[in-house]
């Protein structure tokens, strides 16, 4: 949820801190927005999601398997 306007980038980044790929990168207004992944041709294991505004920098944590 953007609580003011503001240039935003999202990325996929693997354990060793490679961008595997850019979801989304540009200005963004407030509200709340959503971004899916489609891992084509990665490697089960952890990935970390990165939000990076102006005043914002979050990193989650994600799990990719093939087996679930």
């Amino acid at each position: 949820n953007l609580t003011e306007n503001s240039d935003v980038s999202i990325h996929v980044k693997d354990v060793l801190g490679n961008t595997v790929t850019s979801l989304f990168k540009g200005y963004q207004t407030t509200g709340s927005y959503s971004v899916e992944w489609y891992p084509k041709n990665q490697h089960d294991g952890i990935y970390f999601i990165v939000l990076d505004t102006r005043k914002i920098h979050k990193v989650k944590k994600m799990i990719l398997s093939s087996k679930l």
